[in-house]
């Protein structure tokens, strides 16, 4: 690139004829790029040439120049990279960077820049431009442009990365890692109990995150239901995260169980939820959640997993997941498999019943036994009691 200073205003006048000359020649339906889509690209090259622009801008401004000298380096750039513009998509980018080139070099005013990057700092997980326009209440298409421009910026600094094939998500780049200490780790298990004598097969430990990815009717809430009335009263504070049930219909669920009355049932704190469970959970507990709601976009499970992970400390999250009939893993597929130590699936099987799978069990209880793979047959009755109907064993070749 020229330095500014080197320009001579005889040879850009020159330039400038000349290139007008030729879009003269061009078919007016060559011209891809109208002043209406200017404001609206999300072409990420020309987005990126209109921010090498700004940057040049703001620093002219900051070095004391302005009015028909600025805008007349700031047309020798235009030109130089979009040879195709008219005078009039030069004169309008010409207004609209001017006016962002000035808001990024105001001194004492916070510009678009520091405001984004603070915003992906306070911001866990994957977010996508949407999620930023809401937060800064931008509607006008001159301002996405704007605030699109910085999310590339940021990624070519390395602070963000794009996530997936999918465009407009993000995710901030964390070069934080802690020590692990595990000189002075304490190895003493988490001590839970599970249906189906799960514990006698698998080790859990705090910070462990457990799933349960079952089909429609498969037993997915009665599972969970039945580990938290089997750890009631056991040293361990249990929160329930329902994200489906209303007070009524939990209600009725919970009188189904024999042997436990409502009041039993208080030793359980139910709380209604369907999104954002790492901003609540108790890093200290069992955290039930039923179950994890992700319509669409299955693989940013695996960023709300590790959200979670992330704040646990001491307890342990077990996580419901839908699963489709035909897949062997829950939504989300892989990208729910990598962060829990335990993995289970429910797959319904009538009119036998259903059938429970560890799919992946990190810690084995048995170091002769591998649990990974293993299979047991069972029934439900009135919705909430679990009758396991043959015993744990590997499913027949």
């Amino acid at each position: 690139m020229l330095n500014p200073s080197e320009i001579n205003n005889e040879e850009i006048s020159d330039e400038n004829t000349s290139v007008t000359k030729r879009n003269e020649k061009r078919n007016k339906s060559e011209i891809s790029v109208t002043k209406r889509n200017i404001l609206d690209s999300t072409d990420e090259d020309y987005i990126k040439l209109l921010g090498n622009v700004t940057e040049i801008t703001k620093y002219l401004i900051k070095g004391g120049c302005e009015g028909k000298k600025l805008e007349t380096y700031m047309k020798f750039y235009l030109v130089s990279m979009f040879p195709y513009f008219t005078e009039e998509q030069v004169d309008a980018e010409i207004f609209e960077l001017k006016k962002l080139a000035y808001e990024l070099a105001w001194d004492g005013q916070k510009s678009l820049t520091d405001d984004l990057s603070s915003w992906v700092m306070e911001t866990s997980g994957s977010f996508t431009n949407e999620d930023y326009y809401k937060s800064a209440n931008i509607s006008k298409p001159k301002d996405k442009t704007k605030a699109r421009v910085v999310l590339g910026r940021l990624v070519e600094k390395g602070i963000i990365e794009r996530v997936g094939n999918k465009n407009g998500v993000f995710r901030m780049i964390e070069s934080k890692a802690d020590e692990i200490d595990f000189i002075n780790a304490d190895v003493k298990e988490f001590m839970i109990k599970w249906p189906f004598k799960i514990e006698y097969l698998v080790k859990t430990h705090p910070k462990n995150i457990i799933i349960i990815a079952g089909e429609q009717n498969a037993g997915k809430t009665a599972l969970l239901l039945n580990t938290a009335k089997l750890n009631m009263n056991q040293g361990h504070d249990i929160y329930y995260y329902s994200s489906e049930m209303g007070a009524v219909e939990l209600k009725d669920r919970l009188s189904c169980f024999d042997g436990v009355s409502l009041e039993d049932w208080k030793a359980v704190k139910f709380l209604e939820r369907s999104n954002k469970f790492s901003d609540i959970i108790k890093p200290n507990a069992i955290n039930i959640i039923d179950y994890l709601e992700i319509t669409d976009n299955f693989y940013l499970i695996g960023s709300e997993l590790r959200a979670i992970h992330e704040r646990l400390e001491n307890g342990i999250a077990i996580i419901g997941l839908q699963k489709d009939g035909k897949s062997v893993l829950g939504r989300g597929s892989s990208f729910g498999l990598e962060k829990p130590r335990l993995y289970i699936t429910l797959q319904d099987d009538a009119p036998n019943g259903a059938i429970i799978t560890l799919k992946k069990a990190k810690n084995w209880k048995d170091k002769s036994r591998n649990p990974n793979g293993l299979e047991s047959n069972f029934k439900i009755r009135n919705g909430c009691d679990l009758y396991q109907t043959s015993d744990w064993d590997y499913p027949k070749k």
